[in-house]
């Protein structure tokens, strides 16, 4: 027979409560009760008939769990049947506690019920807005019950100082320092972002002006279907704050250069911004080695790409007019980078992103670990075709997996190829 007995119902009991389903039933004291009743898996009449000895040491042991725990609240639902051979016999159906705080002494858990009411109603009484997000983590509440003072305390300075422009290290809450912030940054982010009713900050909503708070607001950026990956901000553009410089990487390519003798140089982007490079044609190259390969090339600079990190080098809202070209590995997530890219460049152009180039080199081919699986709405009409077939298969049916050809894989004699029909004002 397949019944429940005490402990199997307490170690689910335990398993629910780890999970936090029981604080989200807390309510100034008070329980829904019908989600204290636990049915039981009770034998048959037929069961009780063929194994009567076993059911009823199964029935005592309840009666005596009951009996133990009747101080804590539990008690015990009862049904009773009539049988023309056994009589009259009765086994429980179902365990119930009339609310929480019986429910929590059974588990051992009152303490922790207590601690959990303190925070709550300290946190709400600052905070009443915070009430959805204690519903959706409300372990996350014990979890940081020994800051939680430093934690409110430091919302309170947030909302009283909204983009400050300062480091984190000049933010000014007895008892907080950057470190503090930085180990509690996850948490920040979401009590912050329900908190706050303006837009992102306003640099940063400059440059990217189709950015939503919903989307600020992500930790991680999963490819979603139908959807354009966003802009990933860090926390302190999200709210305002200064960052460390973002380091911008460049080499110069014209033989004879304002900055000469130095041809590879870095600078913080917002000095990159603020000062325009005298050439007219700029790369962005994905690889380092290649981008530092490259030949003499006249009016040309090359930017040393980052991936899907934009938010620096989209404040040079200069490089619009330049002759922008960008090259990626020829993966879906090379196409992902690229339409990202154009949202704040949207003329920038690729090369070596296109179908002649990944068939010619199909021995090269690798499997990409991770495909992009987004609507790129910015590619032109070849770039979504292929991006499409590399995300459907439909290149190679014998290839296992999405194909990607690194571009360090592509033979120099093409890439110099490439670059000659760039600086001949050729097309792809």
């Amino acid at each position: 027979m397949n019944l429940t007995h005490p402990e199997d119902l307490k170690a689910r009991l335990l398993d629910a409560w780890r999970k936090g389903k029981y604080f989200a039933v807390v309510r100034n004291g008070a329980c829904d009760s019908s989600a204290m009743r636990y049915p039981l898996k009770a034998p048959s009449a037929a069961e009780s008939l063929k194994e009567f000895s076993a059911v009823r040491r199964w029935t005592d042991e309840w009666a005596q769990c009951a009996e133990k725990e009747n101080l804590g609240g539990l008690s015990l639902e009862w049904k009773e049947w009539d049988h023309r051979q056994l009589g009259k016999n009765r086994i429980p159906i179902a365990v119930v506690f009339p609310s929480v705080e019986a429910l929590a002494r059974y588990l051992g858990k009152r303490k922790e019920l207590d601690s959990w009411r303190e925070v709550l109603c300290l946190t709400l009484d600052r905070f009443p807005a915070l009430e959805p997000w204690v519903a959706k983590h409300p372990l996350a509440l014990l979890e940081n019950a020994s800051s939680l003072g430093h934690l409110l305390d430091l919302t309170d300075w947030y909302l009283a100082h909204k983009n400050s422009s300062l480091y984190l290290r000049q933010v000014s809450v007895p008892g907080v320092d950057t470190k503090f912030i930085e180990r509690n940054r996850a948490v920040l982010r979401q009590w912050w972002s329900l908190l706050d009713s303006g837009p992102a900050h306003p640099d940063v909503a400059s440059i990217f002006p189709g950015l939503t708070i919903s989307e600020t607001d992500r930790s991680d950026f999963p490819e979603e279907s139908g959807t354009s990956r966003p802009q990933s901000l860090s926390f302190e553009e999200r709210f305002g704050f200064r960052s460390k410089p973002e380091i911008l990487r460049f080499r110069v390519l014209e033989r004879e250069s304002p900055f000469s003798p130095y041809t590879d140089i870095s600078v913080p982007s917002e000095e990159f911004a603020r000062a325009p490079l005298p050439f007219s044609r700029i790369l962005i190259i994905e690889n380092d080695i290649t981008a530092l390969s490259l030949p003499a090339l006249s009016d040309t600079a090359v930017i040393f790409g980052r991936g899907f990190g934009f938010t620096g080098l989209a404040k040079s809202g200069w490089l619009g007019a330049k002759d922008l070209w960008y090259w990626g590995d020829l993966d879906t997530n090379g196409f992902a980078i690229l339409d990202q890219l154009r949202a704040a460049f949207p003329s920038a152009r690729s090369f070596l992103m296109d179908r002649e180039t990944l068939m010619s080199n199909r021995a090269k081919w690798v499997r990409e670990p991770k495909p992009a699986n987004c609507r790129l709405t910015r590619l032109t009409e070849a770039e979504s075709a292929l991006y499409r077939d590399l995300r459907e298969g439909a290149l190679d049916p014998d290839f296992d997996g999405t194909p990607r050809l690194e571009q360090e894989l592509i033979p120099w004699e093409t890439v110099l190829a490439a670059l000659e029909k760039i600086v001949s004002g050729g097309s792809f």
